[in-house]
């Protein structure tokens, strides 16, 4: 064996633990447990699951039955609207860039009056 191979194999390990030891040292950030990041099921949530587990033993014949209709329409409506954890929060507005114009990047269709399309 080549002792520039061995040089070489030595510095691509180098490398590597230098690149590892700066992820680490960039993600050096504390993450909030798991558990507080979920939302906490309501009674009505529970209410819900009991009358689908109601419905599903009622087999073919809760297709009559209204309410299970009401509690299938209800479960269509939290599985499609199940992101209301996040829409109180206001969207995130960062200040214009200081070599941007205050309206951003783009320009409005004034400024663009003059300009070939």
């Amino acid at each position: 064996m080549s002792f520039k191979i061995v040089i070489r194999g030595v510095a691509y390990l180098v490398l590597a633990v230098v690149l590892l030891a700066i992820a680490i040292a960039l993600n050096n950030r504390q993450y909030p447990p798991a558990g507080a990041l979920q939302a906490e099921p309501s009674s009505t949530a529970d209410n819900l699951d009991a009358e689908l587990a109601r419905c599903k033993a009622l087999g073919t014949e809760a297709a009559n039955d209204a309410g299970c209709k009401a509690v299938w329409q209800a479960s269509r409506e939290r599985f499609v609207n199940g992101n209301k954890l996040y829409q109180d929060r206001a969207p995130v507005s960062l200040p214009p860039a200081s070599n941007e114009p205050a309206g951003g990047r783009l320009s409005s269709p004034s400024n663009r009056a003059g300009q070939p399309q």
